[in-house]
């Protein structure tokens, strides 16, 4: 708590938040323990999470690195610009006025701006754990996808902004992006199951089910579609090009046993 108020974040704030990831983090086990209900499925399980964890430092760093330097230049750009309002304003993909403006390079800008310390926090914490996991199984590409995700996913929620009621702020950061990196890892999962522990395509559905769209529900309209249509755009891109890493494939070393499979 005191590190939170220390950032400018309030504790009550992410109280709803941590109480949701502690059911999502013991569901998470259960469905892992009852999908591998063998010692053996079981342990094929944790023997790939295992592989991941050892090949997945980098990635955490390298994003984690990536989300600190759009955090830095939000907080900089807030002072020179007198607060982080005028900032937003400046960079942001304000949905009113866009058309006139013609401003439309805001759907990149926009991707690397974040609402407060709590939006930039969260999407940095989940990006993490995720890409710490699908960032050895894709490979560098797992940065693309994030980046062409989420300003395909800002493209959507601005042309569908008639369809529904819309905060009008364009502050979903990257989020979309996240929803891209989880959408592509379930294309991977799907095209080269036998590469996967047994039914883990049911446990990335269950992650971008639950921490993706039922999550981001809760907080406003906006985030679930760009949520929704992040991970729908990694799907598809998923298919259009190869999801897994060459290193994923054909690993050179013990540590994963058992037949590579081919789409």
């Amino acid at each position: 708590a005191t590190i939170l108020l220390a950032i400018g974040v309030d504790p009550r704030i992410l109280s709803g938040p941590l109480l949701t990831s502690v059911v999502i983090v013991t569901l998470y086990v259960y469905f892992n323990y009852r999908l591998a209900h063998t010692t053996d499925a079981l342990a094929e399980r944790w023997q790939f999470y295992a592989w991941c964890f050892a090949r997945g430092t980098g990635y955490v760093y390298g994003f984690l690195g990536f989300m600190l330097c759009i955090g830095a230049a939000q907080l900089l750009g807030g002072a020179w610009l007198g607060s982080t309002d005028n900032y937003l304003q400046a960079l942001g993909m304000l949905y009113v006025g866009m058309p006139e403006s013609g401003e439309w390079w805001r759907v990149v800008t926009g991707t690397l701006l974040h609402a407060g310390n709590a939006h930039w926090l969260a999407n940095s914490l989940v990006g993490a754990g995720l890409i710490y996991v699908y960032g050895p199984v894709s490979g560098p590409r797992v940065m693309a996808v994030i980046a062409v995700t989420a300003i395909l996913s800002f493209i959507t929620i601005y042309v569908t902004q008639g369809i529904w009621p819309s905060a009008k702020n364009g502050m979903i950061g990257i989020s979309g992006g996240i929803g891209g990196m989880v959408g592509y890892q379930l294309a991977a999962n799907l095209r080269y199951r036998s590469s996967f522990p047994d039914y883990f395509y049911i446990t990335t559905m269950f992650v971008a089910a639950i921490t993706l769209l039922i999550v981001s529900l809760q907080t406003q309209l906006d985030s679930f579609i760009v949520h929704l249509s992040g991970c729908a755009y990694g799907v598809m891109l998923g298919y259009i090009t190869r999801p897994v890493g060459d290193g994923f494939l054909a690993p050179t070393d013990a540590s994963r046993d058992g037949a590579m499979a081919t789409p």
